[in-house]
């Protein structure tokens, strides 16, 4: 019996210190969608679901939702979809049906754990096929073409990449597609987050449209932002792959709830307004991914993402990733998924930018190594009225501020290049004194104007949660 493989990035997010983390800086999803906000897109959404029946639903996916499902390509129908709990399901699913032990097969890396890890536990031959930095991420095809064999079963692609956000154009995906035909092999795209492009060049057709022999997979979870629904799908037009899959899941009986049926059918009749919304939220975090990699680019190096909610920044430090990863999470309390966990080496970490905790979370790192590093004392140590400045904002809204009469906290000052720093000795013995003598010493400090940093719309202060994949 083989070993069922460690999902090393679903342990990070969910087992131990992870779970108490203050902040996530590596969530993979859009802002998640509040259901009061789904069901007013239709004004008789909340009397239907109320009315709905728990009863069994179709085991391959009910036609609303499927329908609602192939709308989204150009030309599918229901009866080309399969609709899963989650793409991972759809990718199992996919894997057990189409590979056999000693069956080739060919993943695009960096990667997903499980597009490779499941084809490996059932007994295939996995070969990586790398993407290069150097090449903006794109994965060279002439590479591909030298790893193929006969016994190549399966070519596993991600586009929009994750993790770093690559999107070809349609060219490339026309000879990608001519070389999976030739070499007789199927062709798997997992496309979840399509449907998010980031630069005006936008994003080509599925690949679903542009190839008869092509399988896509895709989900509510990420680009829709609606992750709670656990809503997948397989969408295919290859015949010999929706029959293997179907007759697969008739034992493996995991239908999707009649209510997550509901509420994905719901959204994606709604697609425009929601993927606008959250195309519009990662825009806009993304000019603040890029200003704070701009005001670190001692630490970072990086490509930007062309589409998706993710970045993949080059780490410049001496000490690889996964130590950085672990010493965030065990100093700070900040969750940073390390390049290891995507076959990706140790010199690149994950960084999420979809939620509306983005902006909050580059501040809140700001704030944290701004006190942090004061004296050399952790934050914990800090005197009361010093971590009072830091809970009212300090010099995360950007403009210094003069410490109150009854404050006696810290002077913040920002400094040509954005950074900011805490003044001098006086600051701090002034909360030692006399309320009198405190509020002499805070008149001594001088602060220096500044402008607020533009903060994104609907951003919060609360951190992003953790996410499981």
């Amino acid at each position: 019996m083989r070993a069922i493989p460690d999902f090393r990035l679903k342990r990070f997010f969910n087992e131990g210190p992870a779970t108490a983390a203050r902040a996530n800086l590596s969530p993979s999803f859009a802002e998640p969608l509040p259901l009061a906000q789904l069901l007013a897109f239709e004004s008789e959404a909340t009397e239907r679901l109320t009315r709905l029946s728990l009863a069994y639903t179709e085991i391959h996916g009910g036609r609303e939702v499927r329908a609602a499902i192939a709308a989204q390509y150009d030309h599918l129908a229901p009866d080309h979809v399969v609709v899963t709990c989650g793409a991972d399901d759809a990718l199992s699913s996919l894997f057990l049906a189409l590979v056999e032990p000693g069956d080739h097969v060919i993943v695009h890396a960096p990667l997903y754990q499980p597009l490779a890890s499941l084809a490996a536990w059932r007994g295939g031959q996995v070969t990586l096929w790398p993407a290069h930095e150097e090449q903006g991420w794109r994965p060279d095809l002439e590479e591909l073409a030298q790893r193929l064999r006969p016994a190549t079963r399966l070519i596993v692609a991600n586009f929009p990449h994750s993790p770093t956000g690559f999107v070809p154009d349609c060219r490339y995906l026309e000879r990608l597609a001519a070389l999976a035909d030739d070499a007789g092999a199927t062709l798997l795209c997992d496309e979840i987050y399509r449907g998010l492009p980031l630069t005006d060049a936008g994003e080509p057709p599925s690949l679903a449209d542009l190839s008869l022999g092509a399988v896509v997979l895709s989900s509510t979870s990420k680009a829709y932002g609606l992750p709670g629904l656990r809503v997948g799908w397989l969408a295919t037009r290859n015949a010999t792959v929706l029959g293997a899959v179907r007759r697969l899941r008739l034992h493996l009986n995991t239908f999707v709830g009649a209510p997550s049926e509901f509420l994905a059918a719901l959204a994606l009749r709604h697609a425009g307004p929601i993927l606008a919304r959250n195309r519009a939220l990662a825009r806009a975090n993304l000019a603040h991914l890029r200003d704070f990699l701009g005001r670190h680019d001692r630490l970072f190096a990086w490509q930007a993402p062309q589409g998706g909610v993710i970045a993949f920044p080059r780490w410049l430090g001496a000490e690889p990733t996964s130590a950085l990863s672990d010493r965030l999470l065990r100093e700070h309390g900040l969750l940073l998924a390390p390049s290891a966990h995507f076959a990706g080496g140790e010199r690149h970490v994950r960084l999420g930018f979809g939620t509306a905790a983005t902006p909050a979370n580059l501040l809140r790192r700001r704030r944290r190594t701004a006190v942090d590093h004061h004296r050399g004392r952790p934050l914990e140590h800090l005197p009361a009225a010093a971590r009072g400045v830091l809970a009212r904002g300090g010099p995360a809204g950007g403009a210094s501020r003069q410490a109150g009469p009854h404050e006696g906290g810290p002077s913040w000052t920002r400094g040509a290049g954005g950074s900011t720093s805490v003044s001098g000795r006086a600051s701090c013995r002034a909360t030692r004194r006399s309320p009198s003598r405190r509020a002499a010493a805070a008149g001594r400090c001088r602060t220096s104007s500044t402008t607020a940093p533009r903060a994104c719309p609907g951003a919060i202060t609360a951190p992003g949660r953790p996410t499981a994949r």
